[in-house]
């Protein structure tokens, strides 16, 4: 099972936001840095790390 998948209840209210969860749990589960101009709806995702190239 990946390492995110328990990770969803930690989110206060995450109801709407599960598209950007989902794309934060893929680029964790890749070990991929993320890269966005939104780095505000990814911040507190732990584990995540963020690029942004502005």
């Amino acid at each position: 099972m990946p390492r995110w998948t328990g990770s969803y209840g930690q989110f206060a209210g995450p109801a709407g936001r599960e598209v950007d969860i989902a794309i934060g749990a893929c680029a964790i589960t890749y070990e991929a840095q993320l890269w966005t101009l939104n780095t505000a709806d990814f911040k507190d995702i732990p584990g995540l790390r963020l690029y942004s190239p502005v």
